[in-house]
């Protein structure tokens, strides 16, 4: 208590308000902060959009060559089939090639502006070095150095590679509409992927011209799992949304109409499969994958904006929360300095007025009043005092004069 008392007028007022002060920098580092972490994430989703756009266009050739590759396994070699799927199979991979070229120029620009964590980093050097052992594998397919599975397998590996970045979107996304439209996104990216297989294995079962249950087998097991994968995208949209529209519209498309007749056909008997044909096969199927990937790249697009959209208002926030916090911190000095102004000249009145009127012995003198808080309170007590005083002194000195007169008469 007794250092409060001892404490100046400017001391006890700081004293009370930096506690209030701190607090409230406290709250606004906090927000800023807090708002910052937003920015940060929705810049990270932002360049993850990216990545899935960049990577988009060559997971489809990839998937092309995959499936070319499986048709020139399953050609007899030295026929025309084989030199026309040879031929097919160098005018994808030129189509490849194209592609990863401007793969890598839109890594390199992406990772010179953006920082990715470590897993999406591993995921991007992974897939890098499966596209620089490309080369070889080629070499093997060309020379039938290698088993048909065994590349299927490779290319596989190599394609999920690029698909398996989708997930890692909707583990940084904490906003619920662009959650669904990730899941929705990635549930087609593996309709295409299992249809690209559906692909590759009954074009080249159609060539070899063998009937094999398995392989028969695994087909059908690839339509289901496009099926359940396409119910799932359709479940991540309200009911009347356009993509959803979109998305029912894919069941009925002529080329998903003429897949699944020569499913039936596939599946009746040896026959069948006999009545059809492997360039056939890979057009319709190609056909009705496009159809997928360009509703997946309308939904890409309602992602890119979204995110977009977020990382503009995670910046207004931020700079919303840094001026608000440091207006208030602004008010708060300001209106501190202001107080301890104004407190410093009413006292510096009152001890100026109470100095001349020592100095001088001039009571008459009256103090200004110019507020009628404490102060202004203080210093008309003081004026009273004076007048008081003053009264009193004037009394004295006519007392005084009356006294002496008096004692002069006495003695006269």
């Amino acid at each position: 208590m007794n250092l409060i008392n001892n404490l100046s007028m400017r001391g006890k007022l700081t004293t009370l308000v930096v506690p209030a002060l701190l607090v409230i920098l406290y709250f606004a580092v906090e927000s800023i902060v807090l708002n910052y972490g937003e920015l940060h994430d929705m810049r990270q989703l932002h360049s993850m959009v990216e990545l899935t756009e960049t990577g988009d266009p060559l997971t489809e050739t990839l998937q092309k060559e995959r499936g070319r590759s499986a048709i020139f396994f399953a050609s007899e070699p030295g026929t025309d089939a084989a030199r026309q799927a040879e031929r097919d199979l160098a005018e994808q991979r030129r189509q490849t090639d194209a592609r990863i070229s401007a793969y890598h120029q839109g890594i390199n620009s992406l990772m010179a502006d953006a920082s990715f964590e470590s897993s999406v980093e591993a995921s991007i050097q992974s897939v890098r070095q499966g596209l620089d052992n490309l080369d070889s594998l080629r070499r093997a397919v060309d020379s039938r150095s290698i088993a048909a599975g065994d590349s299927a397998t490779r290319y596989t590996t190599l394609i999920m590679g690029l698909v398996d970045r989708i997930p890692l979107i909707i583990r940084g996304s904490t906003d619920p509409e662009l959650t669904r439209e990730v899941n929705a996104y990635y549930a087609l990216a593996e309709v295409a992927e299992m249809a690209g297989r559906e692909r590759a294995i009954g074009a080249s079962l159609i060539r070899s011209g063998d009937f094999d249950l398995p392989t028969l087998r695994r087909i059908a097991g690839l339509a289901g799992q496009q099926e359940g994968y396409f119910n799932q995208a359709l479940a991540m949209f309200a009911s009347g949304s356009e993509l959803r529209e979109s998305l029912k519209k894919g069941l009925n498309t002529l080329a998903s109409q003429s897949l699944e007749e020569k499913r039936q056909t596939l599946f009746s008997s040896p026959s069948g499969m006999y009545a059809l044909e492997a360039s056939e096969w890979f057009t319709t199927t190609t056909d009705r994958i496009e159809g997928l990937n360009g509703i997946r790249q309308s939904i890409l697009e309602e992602l890119s904006s979204l995110v977009e959209h977020g990382v503009t208002d995670a910046r207004n926030d931020l700079v919303a929360a840094s001026g608000i916090a440091a207006g208030s911190i602004l008010i708060v000095l300001v209106l501190m300095l202001f107080i301890i102004r104004a407190i410093n000249q009413q006292v510096g009145s009152l001890l100026s007025a109470v100095r001349f009127a020592m100095d001088n012995k001039d009571l008459t003198r009256e103090i200004e009043i110019s507020s009628h808080d404490e102060v202004g309170t203080i210093g008309k007590a003081i004026n009273e005092l004076f007048g008081r005083f003053g009264n009193a002194l004037l009394h004295i000195d006519k007392s005084s004069v009356q006294l002496a007169t008096a004692t002069e008469e006495t003695s006269s």
